[in-house]
């Protein structure tokens, strides 16, 4: 037989999703943020290596 369909998605207006949005959001402002600063540890070290942008 064939399978069941998957139950429709709850409307965007809701408020729960709305409020799991932003939590979303916030979550991935500090994964940004994360990622922001190991990126500048990585820029920082590599810009103490010499040889760099010399002609």
């Amino acid at each position: 037989g064939a399978a069941p369909e998957p139950p429709p998605p709850p409307p965007p207006a809701a408020e729960p999703a709305v409020n799991g949005h932003e939590k979303l959001l916030a979550d991935l402002g500090a994964f940004a943020d994360g990622e922001r600063a190991a990126h500048a540890e990585n820029h920082a070290q590599q810009d103490e290596t010499p040889g760099g942008t010399t002609p």
